[in-house]
């Protein structure tokens, strides 16, 4: 999902990468501060924001696309029990998952916390 142009999408599995990334879509965060504490949740799930277009909501194939890019890159700091993004309501294009440990929701927080995803910094916080 690299370009930012709607259309330009994921076909083929062709999403950005930047650097020290290991899935497609995510890329490396620029001297980003300012993560979320996790040291005082017992959360075992998260949220994150500012990741998904109006056109990934839209279209069937980008959106199956990007759920498994998640899930995947999720998947590298710990077990991941689900993962939901709402296409209608207030909750609309957030993406909530639940890992099996804090201690995995922690490190994918402390990782995804103002990294890329197809031009977008991430917003990532406990649920």
């Amino acid at each position: 999902l690299t370009g930012g142009a709607a259309g330009a999408g994921a076909a083929g599995g062709a999403l950005g990468m930047g650097a020290g990334a290991g899935v497609p879509g995510f890329g490396g965060a620029a001297g980003v501060s300012n993560v979320p504490s996790a040291s005082s949740s017992t959360s075992s799930s998260i949220v994150l924001e500012n990741m998904l277009t109006e056109h990934m909501l839209r279209d069937e194939k980008e959106y199956n696309e990007c759920l498994d890019d998640i899930k995947s890159e999720c998947e590298s700091y710990g077990q991941v029990l689900s993962v939901t993004i709402p296409k209608q309501g207030n909750d609309r294009g957030k993406v909530f998952v639940s890992f099996k440990t804090n201690q995995a929701a922690a490190k994918a927080i402390k990782e995804l916390h103002g990294r890329s995803f197809d031009g977008n910094m991430v917003q990532a916080r406990f649920k």
